[in-house]
């Protein structure tokens, strides 16, 4: 509001599907409005102790920024496959995407009711 920037926001939730589906809105927001990159921010922090009985995970707080874009980089594909769940990593999904992305594993599936699957193409200069 202060620096008047009227780009558009949306913010996901879906439980430990989360990092899944905001990458796949992001890259349909990037799709749809034709945007040449599109900021995904996602993070977590510890539960006030008033919610601590529906807690789920005690994951360390933390904090991820992905700069999407169409064009440069690391290319990969996501597929939303809708299969059986992976189940949990030890570590939350967007910090497991990160240390896959930082690697050299070919492929990365992540999700909990939905498997999100990921695969490197080629690098782009």
């Amino acid at each position: 509001i202060a620096t008047k920037n009227r780009a558009p926001a949306s913010a996901v939730s879906a439980a430990g599907d989360t990092f899944g589906a905001a990458f796949l809105d992001a890259v349909a927001v990037m799709h749809r409005r034709q945007e040449a990159r599109v900021l995904l921010v996602i993070g977590d922090d510890w539960l006030p102790d008033v919610f601590k009985p529906f807690e789920q995970t005690s994951a360390a707080p933390y904090a991820v920024a992905l700069l999407l874009t169409a064009t440069g980089g690391q290319r990969v594909t996501l597929d939303p496959a809708g299969s059986d769940s992976v189940g949990q990593p030890p570590r939350p999904h967007a910090l497991e995407f990160v240390r896959w992305l930082e690697g050299d594993e070919p492929a990365l599936a992540l999700g909990t009711r939905t498997s999100y699957a990921w695969a490197r193409t080629q690098r782009i200069s």
